[in-house]
């Protein structure tokens, strides 16, 4: 299996979304809801098979074979909050098979899947009706928060996990052997963490939480995990980006602003009506540009060497997935449904649709966490359909499923809903047979 998409060697953008774990609404996080988000995370993968966090080292089962399907065949995967990985025919949909006990939407290279079991990052070998286990690796802690980073055979993943006496937050950062599942190196932020880590040539970029409405933004080598240097800021961390010699981070204090990737120090800020829940950073022709989706349900392009605003477009809801920059296109997706193409340069629409009628017509939403996933002429995005939070503070998503659409004019080529209590959280993974 060689991968087409959704792999690069080098990783420049990550929107964490935190403050979409408060019911959609920009609420506080306190220490308690902090602590019952974390518990949650735990018990969410002891519920499914395989989801169980072991005390043994990486399980072995490298004599499992792959079946690989015709070579025209592409397949697409996709990971289900609630626990299951579903792989479909690219082409038109079809299921080829349904697991259960995997947490994350996967990250695909060299015919292995990488994904989240609870608390475990495990290696997965699909078959033709399922998948095997490569190897498993507890990572002594509650739960892995987001998709694992590939880089150059190591596997980079943020964690959440609570003290021993389970008083404060404790997350940590993971360099991970692809091949092995061996831990390079673990660094803690003594945090809550609930996005992907950013890494570059030379270093990994993160954010934690650890203490109500404070963030840190880490600067770490990439080779050992050493610190290189560390920023409070005030609010939570929810997208950082980098390019050349600046990191770009949005914040739920409604900013976005630039960071000297050298030592950490503050080049300037831009400040919006609402939490900047998506961020991302390209070179268009000459001109560097960041693109910031606020809570106003507006997104911004801002000039990258000083911040400022170029030009902005409504949204038609809050835009909670990741802002995608492809070529000279930005791809931008809203809580309600809207899917829209715009010229990166200028903001001019190309093309925009609704990817369900009901959804874009009734407030309530469809494209929450998942980014989009840009194949050829063909996007890939991963929906949810949302209903009344449970006590703990999450939102409790009533169905998940994908949405195909043609990538030249938006039209929706085949669309699955899957019936699953979970939305698709992450960039759908596509590879050949």
């Amino acid at each position: 299996m060689r991968t087409l998409f959704n792999q690069s060697p080098v990783m420049h953008s990550c929107s964490a979304n935190y403050a979409g774990y408060e019911g959609w609404k920009p609420r506080r996080i306190t220490w308690r809801t902090l602590a019952g988000m974390l518990l949650l995370a735990g018990s969410i993968g002891s519920l499914f098979a395989g989801c169980g966090a072991s005390s043994s080292p990486a399980v072995s089962s490298a004599s499992a074979s792959a079946t690989p399907t015709p070579a025209n065949q592409a397949t697409l995967y996709a990971g289900f909050a609630a626990g299951y990985l579903i792989a479909f025919r690219a082409s038109d949909g079809t299921v080829r098979w349904r697991t259960k006990g995997y947490t994350a939407s996967p990250v695909v290279s060299d015919g292995v899947l990488y994904t989240a079991s609870g608390a475990d990052l495990v290696a997965l070998r699909p078959q033709s009706d399922g998948v095997a286990e490569v190897w498993r690796t507890p990572l002594d802690t509650t739960a892995l928060t987001s998709t694992p980073v590939l880089s150059n055979g190591i596997l980079y993943v943020n964690t959440s996990g609570l003290t021993a006496n389970r008083s404060a937050p404790n997350g940590s950062v993971f360099a991970v052997d692809a091949n092995t599942g061996h831990i390079l190196w673990r660094f803690q932020t003594h945090g809550s963490m609930f996005g992907a880590p950013v890494v570059t040539a030379d270093a990994v970029y993160t954010g934690a939480e650890p203490a109500s409405l404070m963030s840190t933004l880490f600067a770490l080598n990439r080779a050992d995990g050493a610190l290189r240097w560390r920023v409070q800021r005030k609010e939570y961390v929810t997208g950082m980006a980098v390019l050349g010699g600046t990191i770009y981070v949005g914040s739920t204090d409604n900013t976005v602003a630039a960071f000297r990737v050298s030592n950490g120090a503050q080049l300037w800020s831009y400040r919006t009506p609402g939490f900047v829940d998506s961020l991302a950073v390209s070179t268009i022709g000459e001109a560097s540009i960041v693109f910031a989706g606020s809570r106003d349900e507006t997104l911004y392009a801002l000039r990258a060497s000083d911040g400022t605003l170029l030009w902005t477009y409504q949204a038609d809801g809050f835009i909670l997935a990741p802002v995608v920059v492809q070529g000279d296109l930005v791809y931008i997706t809203s809580e309600h449904g809207y899917l829209a193409v715009l010229d990166a340069a200028t903001g001019s629409v190309r093309w925009r649709t609704c990817v369900d009628h009901d959804t874009c017509t009734d407030p309530g939403g469809a494209i929450r966490f998942s980014t989009l996933l840009v194949a050829g002429q063909t996007i890939y995005v991963g929906a949810a359909f949302v209903g009344t939070g449970p006590s703990a503070g999450l939102p409790a998503e009533e169905a998940g499923g994908i949405y195909v659409l043609d990538a030249n004019a938006g039209h929706v080529l085949w669309q699955y809903q899957s019936g699953i209590v979970g939305a698709e959280m992450g960039t759908p993974a596509l590879a050949d047979g």
